[in-house]
């Protein structure tokens, strides 16, 4: 009887999985076949670590040259649409951003075992991402992040006496090492409220701050509990839910946040005001109630701050020290472009009376270093341009209706590395691909675009700014034994890097 009951239960769902399997021939959409239970084979390599999941669209792209948008299927034949073509992504990022509102990894988010996660910019859907969005925005002005410059520059500064001292004299050393130590200092002082001394510490990579903010962001080594995790939160969204899965590991989570907690409370005891993200929040939800007289609770506003100060190590330290690994990568294996970069930071340093610690407008009118900044991130091609479809969206030019609930994917990295609007694509060219102002604008897709896009975008680039002026003002940045010759995505890293790492070799300026 049971084994009846199975073998009835496999041919029901079987016949399920092959109708949805037809969604897109019926629709005459270009597709990757699906093959049940698990989908098109390229999902099925994503799952068995063979393709980084931001690499599914990448093969896709390449194999399609010609399409417009291609569909495949995941788990038990669920439809997944990628937009191939700059046009059609900025309807779905831009014009239509109110068809494409909400992001699909929020699907698998339960509020009782995700008590911050739920409450992060990232996660919310529909008119609540849109009311916490307008909440704040105000924390990441132009004005606002000028007072994070001086914490942001003393963190910079002693990351360059750490390379002096814990660096110079080795024949290879790892970007992402030290500059996930500078990235989550800094966040540590202007998203927690604390300073906890990695660079300064005598054992940093002993330091419990440090650890528990690498366990957060995923830039350590990946904890097998969590990468599971993960996993059924991406593939099996409903069972994620129901089952009330936690989307981390909670020892750092909770660590994190009493660190923000206590921050808001001695402020509330001391009114001591720090120029940084918590007091940044604080007040803008004040202004906030201000014209909401329901207001929140002052337990609603705490669990808001905390949330989105977590939020600040998922999307900044791991991302913000990557870049910065990258345009060490890059500056080393092409002397010259370092060179030239080297000459911009002098000279805004001799007309800044000798001085390093650079203002918010200078470090943002070095032009030079914007170009070589955005062509590190061009290369590297790394992002998640995800949308669900909120309601059903009739798109012209393929013909065909996407019905709501259908998880639709830019494939902005692709399009970052497309002759048609970066020629020789291949090459690391900062003054070709970001110097000549005819280029197309929206094909630069690193940090989104749209209503969705990154909202910390300034703040990331004044981090990665600080950070190459201290260090490339006082070392040079050459290939080691270790440092690459082939740039291939490792599918199992953590932080999406190339395959060997990126390793370069420093020494003192004369």
């Amino acid at each position: 009887m049971i084994g009846t009951l199975v073998i009835a239960t496999v041919v029901l769902l079987y016949i399920f999985v092959q109708r949805r399997f037809r969604f897109f021939e019926k629709n005459g959409i270009p597709f990757e076949p699906g093959y049940f239970p698990f989908g098109s084979l390229i999902y099925w390599k994503m799952i068995t670590g063979q393709v980084a999941l931001f690499s599914i669209t990448k093969s896709i792209y390449e194999k399609h040259p010609n399409a417009k948008a291609v569909g495949y299927y995941g788990i038990l034949g669920k439809p997944h649409l990628v937009i191939c073509d700059l046009d059609l992504a900025k309807k779905v990022m831009v014009r239509d951003f109110d068809h494409f509102v909400d992001r699909p990894f929020a699907d698998g988010i339960h509020p009782d075992a995700n008590k911050y996660f739920c409450k992060m910019l990232t996660v919310l859907k529909g008119d609540e991402w849109k009311a916490i969005r307008n909440l704040v925005s105000p924390i990441f002005t132009s004005g606002k992040i000028k007072a994070t410059v001086p914490v942001i520059n003393q963190v910079a500064s002693e990351l360059a006496d750490y390379i002096d001292q814990r660096v110079i004299g080795e024949t290879s050393t790892d970007n992402k090492d030290i500059f996930q130590k500078y990235s989550i200092e800094v966040l540590g002082r202007l998203g927690c409220g604390v300073e906890p001394k990695i660079l300064t510490d005598n054992n940093p990579d002993k330091n419990v701050f440090y650890q528990k903010a690498l366990e957060l962001s995923g830039g350590g080594k990946p904890n097998l509990v969590t990468v599971f995790k993960f996993i059924v939160t991406l593939i099996f969204p409903t069972i994620a839910y129901y089952s009330k899965m936690s989307a981390f590991e909670p020892e750092p989570i909770n660590f994190m946040g009493a660190l923000i907690s206590n921050a808001i409370k001695d402020r509330q005891a001391t009114k001591v005001k720090k120029s940084d993200l918590i007091d940044f929040l604080k007040d803008a939800i004040k202004e906030f109630e201000q014209s909401n007289p329901n207001g929140m609770s002052e337990g609603e506003i705490t669990e808001l701050i905390i949330a989105n100060g977590l939020l600040l190590f998922f999307a900044g330290t791991d991302t913000s020290s990557s870049a910065l690994s990258i345009v060490m990568h890059f500056m080393a294996k092409n002397p010259d472009l370092q060179e030239k970069l080297y000459r911009e930071i002098k000279d805004a340093i001799e007309e800044n009376n000798g001085n390093a610690n650079l203002d918010y407008t200078t470090l943002n009118g070095l032009k030079f270093m914007g170009s070589v900044i955005k062509e590190s991130l061009r290369f590297w091609g790394f992002n998640f341009l995800d949308r669900t479809c909120t309601k059903d969206y009739h798109m012209p030019e393929l013909n065909a209706t996407i019905p709501k609930g259908m998880q639709v994917t830019v494939a902005g990295a692709s399009i970052m590395q497309d002759e048609k609007f970066f020629p020789d694509t291949q090459t690391f060219d900062p003054e070709a691909h970001f110097e000549d102002e005819s280029l197309y604008p929206a094909s630069f897709m690193a940090f989104g675009q749209g209503p969705r896009n990154c909202i910390g975008m300034r703040f990331a680039y004044m981090v990665v700014r600080a950070c190459l002026v201290h260090t490339l003002a006082n070392y040079k940045v050459e290939p080691c034994p270790k440092t690459i010759t082939d740039w291939e995505i490792d599918p199992l890293h953590p932080s999406a890097l190339p395959k060997g790492g990126l390793y370069v070799k420093y020494t003192r300026r004369e």
